[in-house]
């Protein structure tokens, strides 16, 4: 199997292809309505899920109501703040359900730019060594930053390197969440293994889908800050990803 991550260049028409752009969000009223104009106009044929966690600013509310004029876009309402983790899931389920060829996961908050996940999709369909999972990455050759703190990057470049050190895959990017994904192999998962509802979910899922065989590979990106709304992501989050690493690690090491 090949782990090297190289970036991607190569683009090919998605024909024939049922995709499903899911965004999980919590508070993100002011970001959403734009960031679903913005899919629709660079994925057209592609579906779009809204799972959201109750959000207290109304973001489920208009994404309810768009629902009802847009047939291409789907809700999933829950019932309170139950973590990205569990959101990604249940919007991955969700995909597999409504028998979806691929999968994106991206952020709502404009972090991701939607114009790359056509990219990210072809290099799961490519003619020839097609990928399973597409990495939006900013750590590879040509990936950028923009906006992050120092505090910020350093977190992540540490968390990053540590994944690899402790999990052996050389994978640039395991804390991004954008994501392009084969689901004929996110069928392969056990579910019932992955419990993890904080940032840490994001290298359990993709640690998850390597241990079943998954060809990942990472296309550069160019990150972005958001630039409305607040960050979710705190200190606790950092160490809720360390502790699911040391969980990871051990079972490696054990098997």
């Amino acid at each position: 199997m090949n782990n090297e991550t190289t970036p991607i260049n190569d683009e090919v028409p998605n024909v024939g292809l049922r995709c499903l752009v899911m965004v999980c969000t919590y508070n993100e009223r002011d970001n959403l309505p734009a960031l679903i104009e913005a899919i629709r106009q660079n994925v057209p044929q592609a579906d779009i899920l809204v799972v959201d966690d109750n959000s207290p600013d109304g973001t489920g509310k208009w994404a309810e109501c768009e629902r009802l004029r847009n047939p291409k876009l789907a809700v999933i309402e829950r019932a309170g703040k139950l973590g990205l983790g569990s959101a990604i899931r249940t919007g991955l389920k969700y995909g597999l359900d409504q028998g979806y060829d691929r999968i994106v996961n991206l952020d709502a908050d404009f972090s991701h730019d939607p114009i790359v996940i056509p990219k990210l999709i072809a290099a799961t369909h490519r003619s020839q060594s097609p990928c399973d999972v597409a990495i939006g990455s900013r750590y590879v050759k040509g990936g950028m930053i923009t906006g992050l703190s120092l505090m910020r990057r350093w977190m992540s470049r540490a968390i990053n390197a540590y994944a690899r050190l402790l999990l052996g895959l050389k994978v640039g990017d395991w804390s991004s969440s954008f994501r392009a994904y084969n689901a004929n192999h996110l069928k392969r998962l056990n579910w019932d293994k992955m419990n993890c509802n904080g940032y840490g979910s994001l290298q359990e899922l993709l640690w998850n889908l390597h241990k079943t065989g998954a060809t990942i590979e990472e296309l550069p990106i160019h990150y972005v800050n958001r630039r409305l709304g607040k960050s979710k992501i705190s200190s606790k989050d950092a160490y809720g990803a360390l502790h699911t690493l040391h969980r990871l690690a051990i079972s490696r090491w054990c098997e």
